[in-house]
C-alpha cells in the first residue's frame, strides 16, 4: 500500500484500465438483445431468457470473483493474476457473441446462453479484482476518492464506444 500522494499518471493509468468494461458493459446492455432478435432473427423472449440466465448467473460469479481473488496469494499479487488471466477469454467472448457460428434459433439461444455467461464471468474477474486493487493501492482517502472517479469517468468514456 503506497503511503505517499498517487500521481496524475498512476491514477490515469488505474481509471484507464475500466474503459474496457464500459465498452463490454454497453454493448452487452443496448444491443446484445436487439442484435439477436433483430438482426440474427431470434425470439426476442428466448434471447431474453439467455440473457436473464448470464445475468441471474453473473451475480453469482461477482461473489465467487470476489472470495478467490481476496483469498489468493501469488507473486504477482491477489489481484493482478485474474485481471491478466480474464483479458483474451473475455475479448473472444465478446467477438463470438457477435460473430456466432450457428444459425439455427436453438442453437442461437445455447451459443448466447453460453457466451454471455463465460463473458460475464471473465468480466467479474477483472472488475471485481480492480475495483477491490483501488481501495488497496492507498490508505489515502482523497486518493482513493480520485481513483474511484478515474475509474467511472473511463468507464462512461468506454461505455461510449
Amino acid at each position: 500500500m503506497k503511503s505517499e500522494k498517487l500521481s496524475f499518471k498512476f491514477k490515469f493509468a488505474f481509471g484507464i484500465g475500466q474503459a474496457g468494461e464500459g465498452c463490454f458493459g454497453q454493448g452487452l446492455g443496448f444491443f446484445l438483445l436487439f442484435y439477436y432478435s433483430q438482426i440474427l432473427g431470434m425470439s426476442p423472449g428466448l434471447a431474453g431468457s439467455a440473457i436473464g440466465i448470464a445475468v441471474m448467473i453473473d451475480a453469482a460469479s461477482d461473489v465467487f470473483a470476489g472470495s478467490i481473488s481476496d483469498h489468493w496469494q501469488s507473486k504477482n499479487g491477489r489481484r493482478h493474476p485474474f485481471m491478466y488471466a480474464s483479458f483474451v477469454p473475455l475479448s473472444l467472448c465478446f467477438f463470438l457473441l457477435f460473430f456466432p457460428l450457428v444459425n439455427s434459433e436453438w442453437a442461437l439461444f445455447i451459443w448466447l446462453a453460453v457466451f454471455t455467461n463465460v463473458a460475464r464471468t471473465m468480466m467479474s474477474l477483472y472488475h471485481v479484482p480492480h475495483i477491490a486493487l483501488g481501495a488497496e493501492i492507498t490508505e489515502d482517502v482523497a486518493d482513493r476518492t480520485a481513483l474511484v472517479a478515474y475509474r467511472q469517468f473511463f468507464a462512461n468514456i468506454g461505455g461510449l464506444f
